[in-house]
This record gives structure tokens, C-alpha cells and sequence, in this order.
């Protein structure tokens, strides 16, 4: 009961993506460690509860793809000298993939004073790569503007959250709390 280890592991697909970049797998692995069942903190009054967590994983964003089967190119009725033709309406990007995100957390839970002080404080730092972006094409390629795999984000902060019964009786509870972030 000291320690819980977790994980996971899916592969996911989507035939908004060339057959090549389809399937893609995707896993996260979390972990716990319940300090107060350890013997140099089980008789401590003043620490209820103290859990120091950590994990890290990926998914990938099926909700951002350009367009339904924006890899494949596309044609159009054109002329050429006078004569119908076909001509290129997009190009298309067989290099097409997933943005993936991935995340890693390092928290702690808390409770003090018989559960009247209590909480959480959590820090992250959350990746994203391969997001979609838009690229021209150079006048001789046809001056097309096609979306490819080339931005990367990072968001990284703090989050916190505490608790505090400044009254607790029979039949009525009162609770103040505040809980905030950087990012």
C-alpha cells in the first residue's frame, strides 16, 4: 500500500493520415508513494497524509488535422492553351502525421492538523511536436501553401490548491480554499 505504479499503452489510428503514419502508439506511466505509511511517519500528529506523485505520457491530437485527407492531392478541371485539362488543386502532404503531446507532472497531496489544512501543488511541463503549420510552396512547385508537420509548443507551470475547515462541527462544516496557477 506504499507504492502504486501505473501505465499504459494504446495505439491509435486515423484515416485522416497517409497508410505510412496511420497508427501511431502512444503510452504513460504514473507513479505514488504514500510517505505516511512508512514507519518514520506513521505516528506523526501533525502529518495526516503526504503522497508524492509523478507521471509522464502522450497522446496525440486527432481533433487538429487541416482537413479529411488533406495527404492526398487533389485535381481540378483546368485549361492549358485553350484546352481542358487537369490541373493540381492541392498538392497534399503524404508526410502527414499526429501532433503529439507529452506531458510530465511532479505533485504532492496533503493533509495536516487532523484534515483541517489540506491539498495539493502540482508542476508540469507539457510538449507538443509536429503541430501543424503552413508552409508555401515556391512559384515553380505551383505557389500552393500545404500544412506540414513543423511547429512545437511548450507550456510549463504551477498549480496549487489549499483547503483549510477553520470550522467543524457535528452539523456544520465551514471551508476556505484558494487555488491558483503559473503557467
Amino acid at each position: 500500500g506504499k507504492y502504486t505504479l501505473t501505465g499504459s499503452y494504446r495505439k491509435d489510428g486515423s484515416s485522416y493520415l497517409p497508410l505510412a503514419n496511420r497508427w501511431t502508439g502512444f503510452y504513460s506511466i504514473g507513479g505514488v508513494w504514500d510517505v505516511t505509511k512508512e514507519s518514520f511517519a506513521r505516528n506523526n500528529r501533525t502529518l495526516n497524509s503526504l503522497r508524492i506523485k509523478a507521471s509522464y505520457g502522450g497522446s496525440g491530437n486527432a481533433n487538429n488535422f487541416p482537413a479529411n485527407y488533406f495527404y492526398q492531392s487533389t485535381y481540378a478541371n483546368g485549361t492549358y492553351s485553350g484546352l481542358t485539362t487537369q490541373v493540381v488543386n492541392t498538392p497534399g502532404n503524404p508526410d502527414a502525421k499526429w501532433e503529439t503531446t507529452y506531458t510530465l507532472n511532479f505533485g504532492v497531496d496533503f493533509e495536516l492538523f487532523n484534515r483541517r489544512l489540506y491539498g495539493d501543488l502540482n508542476l508540469y511541463d507539457k510538449r507538443t511536436k509536429d503541430l501543424y503549420v503552413d508552409r508555401r510552396i515556391a512559384a515553380e512547385g505551383g505557389g500552393f501553401t500545404i500544412p506540414v508537420n513543423a511547429g512545437q509548443l511548450q507550456n510549463k507551470g504551477f498549480e496549487w490548491n489549499i483547503n483549510a475547515d477553520v470550522i467543524r462541527k457535528k452539523d456544520l462544516t465551514v471551508t476556505l480554499f484558494a487555488n491558483g496557477g503559473y503557467n
